[in-house]
Parts: C-alpha cells; sequence; structure tokens
C-alpha cells in the first residue's frame, strides 16, 4: 500500500481506506501474495470492471465533447502538449 500511496501521492491510510471502501462495494478483491504475506494484490472483479468499462465510456464520450470544437491538427497539437506535460520529471 506504500508504494500505491507514494504513486497517488497520498497518505498509506488514505489508500488503505479507499480499498476498503472498493472491497467492501464489490469492486476489487483483497489477496495476499503467496511468496511475500506483506505484500497485498488487487484484483479487479467482474463487477469492478463494469463499472471501469463504464467510467471510460463517459470519458470518451466527454473528451469528444469538449474536444470537438477543435479541428484534427489542433487535436494533436493538444496531445502533444498534454502529453509533453505528464511526462516532465
Amino acid at each position: 500500500m506504500k508504494s500505491l500511496a507514494k504513486d497517488l501521492k497520498v497518505t498509506p491510510a488514505a489508500v488503505t481506506i479507499i480499498i476498503d471502501k472498493l472491497a467492501a462495494d464489490g469492486l476489487i478483491k483483497k489477496k495476499t501474495d503467496v511468496k511475500d504475506k506483506r505484500v497485498i494484490r488487487l484484483l479487479l472483479t467482474a463487477k469492478g470492471l463494469q463499472y471501469l468499462r463504464r467510467g471510460m465510456k463517459i470519458l470518451r464520450e466527454h473528451i469528444e465533447e469538449v474536444t470537438s470544437v477543435l479541428s484534427p491538427a489542433e487535436k494533436m497539437q493538444l496531445i502533444a502538449i498534454l502529453t509533453k506535460l505528464i511526462n516532465k520529471k
């Protein structure tokens, strides 16, 4: 959970709360690693996959709506700029 918290830039306690809520809602399953009992694997359930797919569909539709005023060239420029911003270290 520490590495996930670091990646998300939140506290380990916050990650634990979120993970426990996702598990309680049946969206993920927690499984202890066979080789290292300190490691907890998070597995997406069928219900979780449904939610993910629905969320991705909504996101794609929103992006299409927001970028509909842009020309294809402008969309490519936007992608290049966003990629540069995401990859900066």
